[in-house]
Order: structure tokens, then sequence, then C-alpha cells
């Protein structure tokens, strides 16, 4: 049975991935379907313009002025329940014009409430194509675990011009009751 990470992989990523299109985005407005761009407005001035070329699932290039204080670009995963101990996934193949650490925030909405998780773990791009795979376990003491909500995941974007090209994107998520190991061995736990 899917969840709303394999349906938002399925529904955005896959038909993004497919179409080839361009333009310019506009804050905080869907440029494609579950994909988003956001930044701080009254900082700064931002240009970014995209676009879903043949071979690969989006590239993005912007110009800032000012000093914003936040830009990034945002998957809108949907609705869904997370549970403890949930390993949620991100596998980003692709580059940027130089070396960057994408920091990852997933924004729950529940209720009235917005709840920010920090991924400790980045997106990690480089001038040459590579892979990054980051995951993130979630703990019993996050405020979102066991609750409906709409979930966000928020990719830190530099606040200076760059460009990045995303070739290929996988979001999933590896539910507790697979029976993975919560707490990480050590010598002494496999000791006999």
């Amino acid at each position: 049975m899917s969840d709303f990470f394999d349906t938002f992989y399925l529904e955005k990523i896959c038909p993004l991935r497919a179409t080839t299109c361009s333009g310019d985005a506009e804050n905080n407005a869907a440029f494609r379907s579950g994909f988003s761009v956001s930044w701080d407005d009254d900082e700064s001035d931002i240009r970014i313009s995209y676009d879903s070329p043949e071979w690969a699932a989006l590239s993005l290039d912007w110009t800032a002025t000012g000093s914003p204080r936040w830009l990034s670009l945002n998957l809108s995963l949907g609705d869904g329940i997370i549970d403890e101990g949930d390993i949620l996934a991100l596998v980003f193949e692709g580059y940027a014009d130089t070396s960057l650490a994408l920091s990852l925030t997933l924004r729950s909405k529940i209720d009235e409430n917005v709840f920010d998780v920090k991924w400790e773990d980045a997106v990690e791009m480089h001038p040459e194509n590579g892979i990054s795979t980051v995951l993130h376990r979630i703990e019993a003491g996050e405020q979102i675990v066991g609750r409906l909500g709409y979930h966000t995941l928020i990719l830190s974007l530099p606040r200076q011009d760059n460009a990045l090209t995303l070739r290929n994107l996988r979001t999933f998520r590896i539910p507790a009751s697979k029976g993975l190991c919560r707490a990480p061995e050590t010598q002494l736990s496999l000791a006999v």
C-alpha cells in the first residue's frame, strides 16, 4: 500500500520528470504541481527561472539582491500521518554551480498549528553530477507524531546568485512498523 510520500513521487515528481516546461517562478506560488519557491521579499529582490528539460526533472537559476532572510524550494508532500520511528528519505541526483549543502525542514500543518522538524543532514551538491541521500528518523518527542497533517519538505537554497539542476529526485518513507533498528548499534550492543 502506498502512502503520501509515494503518491507525491508518482503524481508530482514523475510528471515533472516527463514534462518539458520553463518559466519564471513567483514567490509562494506553485510553478508546477507540488513544487514552489519562497523567499523574503521584504529585505530582497529575487528572480528565479525554472526549466524542466527532457533530460532532467528541474533546473533553477536565481539572482538575489539585498539580504533575504530565507530562500527555499518547497515540496508539497500532502496529507498524512507520520509515526514515531518512521524514517523519511530524500534521494537527490544533480549538480550546482558551486558546492552547496541544502538544509532540510519538514513543515507540518496540524489543525491550525505549524510544526517544523529540522533534519540533521543536508543535501550535498557539487559542480559535477552526484547523488545525495538524506534520511531522518522521527522521534517520540516530535509534536507531529501520530497526527494527521499537511506536510511540506523545505530545502533551503543559498541566498545569493546560483543555479542547480535536479536530474532526478525521489521521496519515500520507511515505516517504523517494518521493524528497522530504532537505536544505533554500538560495539557494546553487539557483545555476546
